[in-house]
């Protein structure tokens, strides 16, 4: 929003000398048209790095593709789950066969977690912990220098009576985004030391 601001305080600036009368007039003509011209382009610009960036969901469907594309993605994959409600069976089958890949964190033990252990995906518990993350996520490549973050939330609508669903994917191109992936990678190496220390102190 503040860069939408910028971008219409530097057209006024234009549009402002435009108005000088002292100008001469095809000078303030090709100000103006340059102007407008720059503003519609970056406009163009920001509409499309913003849409680049979210995807919106609207039924369990499009969820669970959205989420297979993620879950397809090559190199190491770490997901931040509550419960793993978008998991069909497609998606569960690609899971298994990313198994060295994989690593899952949901609030607590499950058939489909059970199942995915058993097939060799490393996966750990945080109900114990009192913790709970508000923020699900899923981090891709998270052992390479170009990792990437999805972000998910989900808001129900009643005037549309519908879910909406909204995932943003990092790109790396903004600080902002590199601050993102910071944080989620910090949250993962925590969550998973402390999963480690848990499981030795149970078998002490």
């Amino acid at each position: 929003m503040r860069r939408y601001f910028t971008t219409l305080a530097t057209l006024s600036s234009i549009i402002a000398l435009a108005l000088v009368k002292e100008v001469p007039l095809m000078l303030r003509i090709v100000l103006v048209v340059i102007g407008f011209w720059g503003t519609i382009d970056q406009f163009r610009e920001d509409y499309k790095n913003n849409h680049e960036n979210l995807k919106i969901c609207t039924s369990q469907q499009q969820i669970e593709d959205a989420m297979t594309q993620l879950v397809k993605s090559q190199g190491k994959i770490c997901i931040m789950s509550r419960d793993l409600s978008w998991v069909n069976p497609t998606i569960k089958a690609t899971m298994k066969k990313k198994k060295d890949s994989l690593r899952v964190f949901a609030q607590k033990e499950s058939e489909l977690t059970n199942e995915l252990i058993e097939s060799g995906v490393e996966v750990h518990y945080y109900k114990d912990y009192g913790f709970e993350p508000k923020t699900r996520f899923t981090i891709i490549r998270y052992n390479r220098a170009d990792p990437q973050v999805a972000i998910a939330r989900t808001t129900s609508s009643v005037r549309k009576k519908g879910i909406e669903h909204k995932i943003y994917q990092t790109r790396g191109n903004n600080m902002q985004d590199e601050f993102i992936c910071s944080l989620a990678l910090d949250l993962m190496e925590l969550c998973k030391s402390a999963a480690e220390k848990e499981k030795m102190r149970q078998k002490e």
